[in-house]
């Protein structure tokens, strides 16, 4: 796993965004990249935020790359498209075993 860094600065956004933001979603992908930040495994995370580790992991990665602003671009659907995927591909290899 992927270590997050955040600035004294970044940490503040993060948690005022946390805190004032109304969409759920931007206000769990903060959360999410300030426990990682603080040491928590994605595993945990996903637990207590109610989403699937990939999510978490998708979410961390994007934050990486273009950190708070990409945070708020990151669409939701993202992670739903890969698990409609894996859907689809373990459909077919069930069918294929019968």
């Amino acid at each position: 796993m992927r270590r997050i860094r955040l600035t004294g600065e970044e940490q503040a956004q993060l948690a005022q965004l946390f805190k004032t933001t109304e969409d759920r979603r931007l206000r769990d992908r903060c959360q999410a990249v300030l426990m990682a930040y603080r040491g928590q495994k994605r595993k945990t995370i996903a637990q207590d935020l109610g989403v699937h580790r990939t999510t978490v992991r998708l979410w961390l990665k994007h934050y990486q790359k273009q950190g708070i602003t990409g945070s708020l671009n990151l669409s939701h659907f993202v992670a739903r498209k890969i698990w409609r995927r894996r859907d689809v591909s373990s459909h077919r290899c069930r069918a294929h075993r019968l």
